[in-house]
């Protein structure tokens, strides 16, 4: 008998489709080498311990002289393409049966600034019952103490929860704290698969 209550999805390989090689390339037209990207600064954006413009102004160091801050903006940003309207309306689809909803995403300040202008034609509140964003947290996926958290704050059982994701990694954790997992293939359509799991029939 199925007991799934809420379906957490992810945001960015799930929803959004992405294409990083066009971010590393428009950085790289700006001076910045990939390796200048390293984790060391990407980690502590994504999980809120540095500011937006901390984060600019240190990938500006490594810019071409002239460059401004709206290029590097706009290059970072690049890699964010499309959310399909029929996946929305999946979603959509799932609170009307009486499925609750929630975002789980690592990612941070300036990509979720432009991804709610130009991907959501809707409020992203009519879409999910609450968004955990790594930024506001201060945690990030693949970190026990992030799924933790979401599941104290909705209120339900690990089992009850169903969670899409297109890391391998992150899925391993979740499925080993009870949740139940789904690892999505980056642009797929994952709808049919879906309601499968939850019996939306």
């Amino acid at each position: 008998m199925n007991n799934i209550k809420a379906v957490i999805f992810d945001l960015g390989g799930v929803l959004l489709n992405l294409d990083l090689s066009q971010a590393i390339t428009n950085m790289q037209a700006l001076g910045v080498d990939k390796t200048m990207m390293s984790n060391n600064i990407i980690d502590p954006y994504q999980t809120g311990d540095i500011s937006s413009d901390n984060f600019v102004s240190h990938i500006m160091s490594f810019c071409k002289s002239g460059t401004d801050r709206q290029q590097i903006i706009d290059a970072w940003n690049s890699c964010l393409l499309d959310i399909p309207e029929y996946k929305l309306q999946y979603i959509l689809q799932l609170r009307e049966r009486g499925f609750k909803t929630y975002l789980l995403s690592n990612t941070n300040h300036i990509h979720w600034q432009h991804i709610v202008r130009t991907n959501f034609p809707r409020p992203v509140t009519d879409y999910f019952d609450a968004l955990y964003l790594s930024q506001e947290m201060h945690l990030a996926k693949p970190d026990k103490a992030i799924y933790a958290e979401v599941l104290s704050s909705i209120g339900l059982r690990a089992e009850e929860c169903l969670f899409l994701d297109d890391t391998a990694e992150n899925i391993q954790v979740a499925a080993s704290m009870g949740i139940k997992t789904y690892l999505s293939p980056v642009r797929f359509d994952w709808r049919k698969d879906i309601s499968t799991l939850v019996c939306l029939v």
